[in-house]
């Protein structure tokens, strides 16, 4: 409008509500205005001096008023939502909406509530209605949430629990869900409940050998869920029936019982008024033994059944009685002389009782034999000589067998030994005595008896023996075989003359230089041939023959021991074994000797020959150019020296020797001992002695440089 300086445009609602804005354009907005209101606006043009009348008027409807949200309500059993609002100002019609998690659904009405059909299940959905107006729709309602029936649990499972019989059904969980039921129905419809707001539960107190439905049913705050599918689960199997007992009054008894369908193994448990138990199992059939049973003793056996690792309740009890307890104190005892064997044993203090000896001879394949008796002592008259027998014993009343005792092992008296004999020898004057060897004996005694009183024995674990005699006498001997309780009875005695009697007086003298021996002795009366016999220990046999009472043994192995003893031609020796008189050839001249030299330590050590035959010592010397001596002792084949002077030239010589006769001296050997010993390989150093200087090494010989430049040389290598 010409000459306008700006505009006001006032409007009013039919409440009453007034509001206005003005502007120098042709446009301003009206601002606070109240929702689902048709307010009437007028325009009035200002002017410098004066304002317009007011143009024509013109309605304004504004938009809607947001719904309040009045209702929201989840029906479980369909899954239907029903949401109801309060009627909005302005409002021709009104949308509702359900979304979230993915899922949008709506409904569209003039009235102020609605129904949605068909929700899927598990989700948090958000709820707002809109009102619709003729231009403009309202803003959304404040936002509610709605949770829809929790989705039916997954992966439904169950294992058997062995320590209370019962079973852990487990489950994916199902989202909303804040609550679990857990319901198995058997087959002949009783049932079992558990509840959880976990994702497993236990099913306890459920029957044996049945065949469960389990089926898992979520829960929200408001609603029961969709149930899992039915999981199938066969409970844990009974225990067996008809359990029995066979082999009553055993110590080992055999239990059965009937089967039981599907089972992996089957313990039977025995278990005595002491608590001790005993177990046997079967896998294969429905018995099994038990074994080691405690005599005399009241059981309760029950059998379990074992499935998938988990054992049954046991069955019902059966009462086992096993046998009773053996007699004690089993004690035997041998008569030696008549080898009858007399066994006892305590007292059964039952009345009407039997008792069983059971023998049998160790090592040996005939079967035992037993005797019946109520005493409590049984004498045996035919067990065999030199044999060990064990022994016993059980009783047995009306109705029960015990069991045998442990065995007590006794050794009847040996056998009288065989084939005894003696035989003498010349010289030693011994009396060997030989037999053959008594079943059952350790060891033997052999006792002798001259006809002057002359009385010896010998004993001996072997089958034989020997005693010292008088020449010249008539003897008897006897032989007993023995055990560590019991003698045999006496071999017949056996009669025999023991050796003639020798020459006297028998005098040998050793020549150290010829090693030849010259004996002497007593003539006997008569003219006599004399045999002097030199015997070494190793058996070596040497003699001369005289008509006189003297002659000289040769040929003598030097360094041995010889017995020496002279028969004369009168006497009649059918075995020549020595003599109590030795002595001792010359001694042998050492041979081959060597001498070691450790140059490190300055030990030197010198061998020779020697052998073990040799009864005799050495004297080794060694003597050095300078006078220096030093002896080294042994009676072996070797010696060390450990204190000679480094840098010396020694010669060594070694002689054997007896108490009585020193040999010839070996052949000299020399050897120069080395220099001090040297901290680096082949170091030279120098040394004075005999008036020059010398170069050494660890060597066995001695070298002297000749001259400057051959020094040199020895000092650049």
């Amino acid at each position: 409008m010409a000459d306008a300086t700006g505009y006001t445009v006032d409007a009013t609602s039919t409440s009453g509500h007034s509001v206005f804005c003005s502007s120098v354009n042709s446009s301003c907005e009206l601002m606070d205005l109240e929702c689902g209101k048709t307010y009437t606006a007028t325009i009035v043009a200002m002017g410098s001096q004066c304002d317009s009348p007011p143009g024509p008027s013109t309605d304004i409807t504004t938009a809607p008023c947001p719904p309040v949200l009045v209702s929201k309500q989840y029906m479980c059993d369909n899954n239907t939502a029903v949401i109801s609002w309060s009627d909005a100002s302005g409002g021709l019609s009104f949308h509702a909406e359900l979304a979230g998690d993915g899922y949008q659904d709506s409904c569209r009405t003039t009235n102020t509530s609605c129904v949605i059909h068909n929700l899927p299940c598990g989700l948090e959905l958000g709820v707002t209605v809109q009102a619709e107006g003729a231009e403009c729709n309202s803003t959304p309602s404040v936002f509610q949430s709605l949770q829809t029936a929790p989705c039916a649990p997954e992966n439904v499972s169950a294992t058997l629990v062995c320590s209370n019989h019962s079973a852990l059904v487990s489950w994916v969980g199902s989202h909303s869900a804040v609550e679990y039921t857990v319901t198995s129905t058997g087959q002949d419809a009783h049932t079992h409940e558990c509840h959880t707001n976990t994702t497993s539960c236990q099913l306890s107190n459920i029957h044996c050998g049945e065949t469960y439905d389990v089926v898992v049913t979520p829960h929200s705050e408001s609603c029961a869920g969709t149930p899992s599918q039915v999981y199938s689960f066969q409970a844990g199997l009974c225990p067996p029936s008809n359990v029995a007992i066979s082999s009553p009054c055993e110590d080992t008894s055999t239990v059965s019982w009937s089967s039981v369908a599907g089972a992996e193994m089957y313990i039977a448990i025995a278990v005595a008024d002491d608590e001790h138990s005993h177990n046997c199992t079967s896998s294969v059939s429905t018995s099994c033994q038990f074994t080691d049973l405690h005599c005399g003793e009241n059981y309760s056996v029950t059998v379990v059944t074992v499935d998938r690792g988990c054992w049954s309740e046991p069955s019902s009890a059966v009462v086992m009685l096993t046998g009773l307890c053996p007699p004690t104190n089993l004690v035997g005892e041998v008569a030696c002389d008549t080898n009858a064997v007399t066994i006892s044993w305590d007292q059964i203090q039952l009345p009407g009782v039997s008792y069983i000896l059971k023998y049998e001879k160790l090592y040996d394949a005939l079967p035992p034999l037993t005797w019946m008796t109520a005493d409590t002592s049984h004498t045996l008259t035919d067990l065999q000589c030199g044999q060990r027998y064990a022994f016993c014993v059980a009783f047995e009343d009306q109705a029960c067998h015990s069991s045998y005792s442990p065995p007590m092992e006794l050794s009847t008296a040996p056998c009288q030994p065989t084939n005894f004999a003696a035989r003498v020898d010349c010289g030693m004057n011994h009396g060997n005595f030989t037999w053959f060897e008594s079943s059952g004996a350790t060891f033997y005694t052999v006792e002798v008896t001259g006809d002057h009183g002359h009385v010896a024995s010998c004993s001996s674990n072997d089958t034989s023996c020997a005693v010292r005699l008088h020449c010249g006498r008539s003897y008897s001997a006897s032989l007993v075989a023995s055990t560590e309780s019991c003698n045999s009875t006496e071999h017949a005695d056996i009669y025999f003359d023991s050796a003639p009697c020798l020459p006297e007086n028998v005098l040998a003298v050793m020549d150290c230089y010829t090693n030849v021996m010259n004996v002497s002795w007593s003539e006997t009366p008569g003219s006599d041939n004399y045999t002097a016999w030199a015997i070494s220990l190793e058996g070596h046999r040497t003699s001369c023959n005289s008509t006189y009472n003297n002659c000289s043994i040769q040929d003598l192995r030097c360094g041995h021991i010889y017995e020496v003893v002279v028969t004369s031609s009168s006497v009649h020796c059918e075995i020549i074994a020595g003599s109590d008189y030795k002595v001792q050839a010359a001694p042998c001249k050492p041979e081959n000797v060597t001498g070691n030299l450790n140059c490190g330590a300055n030990i030197l050590r010198l061998t020779w020959d020697h052998t073990t035959s040799q009864a005799q010592n050495f004297t080794v010397e060694a003597t050095s150019a300078s006078g220096v001596n030093s002896i080294c002792e042994t009676n072996e084949g070797n010696c060390s020296f450990l204190d000679l002077s480094c840098g010396q030239l020694y010669t060594f010589t070694v002689t054997g020797h007896t108490n009585v006769c020193m040999s010839e001296r070996s052949y000299p050997m020399e050897m120069s001992m080395s220099s001090e010993r040297v901290d680096r390989r082949d170091e030279l150093y120098h040394q004075k002695s005999f008036g020059y200087l010398e170069y050494r090494r660890c060597s066995h010989s001695l070298q002297r440089p000749r001259n400057l430049h051959q020094w040199t040389q020895l000092l650049l290598q």
